[in-house]
């Protein structure tokens, strides 16, 4: 009976043997060095530099939100502005090819194609037919302190910006979770960083 490896398995021994291959024989002790991927890969390759890719950006945020909150789409509508825009071409042909139905089958008038642009049914349906240009590191960090002042509650007296944001009116919850902050601080420093972790 054979039995399968995993790809991760399979692309770690791949890795592995690329490791040999670049600096000969190594002993166990090197070997445990592989385990931390963000060493091995900047001795493997000299100088790599990557970013905590788009969704997960956006991901590790809105995990941190509260759904039920009423501002809940609100907000990820605007983190995910923060984080990147349309292509302008892509976005202006859409409500042509929603008219004509060449995108979904069905034609829709300008009032539905506007009201559908400010639902989730817009981005289900829509947001992978339109390209995505991120923004710079530096424009994304300093949005990104805008759309958390914007709706956060409460403010410390360490903080510039008063809070802007309002409680659920049914449930009386704020819409950010104790690991906001914490999560929003954290992916600007690996954008402004740009390193593999």
């Amino acid at each position: 009976m054979v039995k399968h490896q995993s790809r991760k398995v399979s692309f770690l021994r791949c890795c592995s043997l690329h490791f040999v291959s670049l600096f000969g024989q190594f002993d166990g002790e090197e070997l445990s060095f592989i385990t931390n991927k963000a060493a091995f890969w900047d001795l493997v390759f000299k100088d790599l530099e990557g970013r905590l890719g788009l969704f997960h950006c956006v991901q590790r945020m809105t995990k941190t939100l509260k759904k039920r909150h009423i501002d809940d789409y609100l907000a990820i509508s605007r983190l995910t502005n923060c984080i990147y825009n349309y292509h302008v071409a892509d976005y202006d042909n859409l409500p042509k090819a929603l008219k004509e139905g060449t995108l979904s089958g069905s034609k829709h008038s300008d009032s539905e194609i506007n009201d559908m642009k400010n639902t989730r049914m817009f981005k289900q349906r829509c947001d992978k037919c339109l390209r995505k240009e991120t923004r710079p590191a530096h424009i994304i960090c300093n949005m990104l302190d805008d759309w958390f002042d914007s709706f956060k509650c409460s403010t410390s007296n360490q903080e510039p910006h008063p809070a802007s944001g309002g409680k659920d009116p049914i449930t009386g919850e704020t819409l950010f979770s104790l690991e906001t902050k914490e999560a929003v601080q954290e992916c600007k420093r690996r954008l402004l960083t740009c390193r593999i972790h």
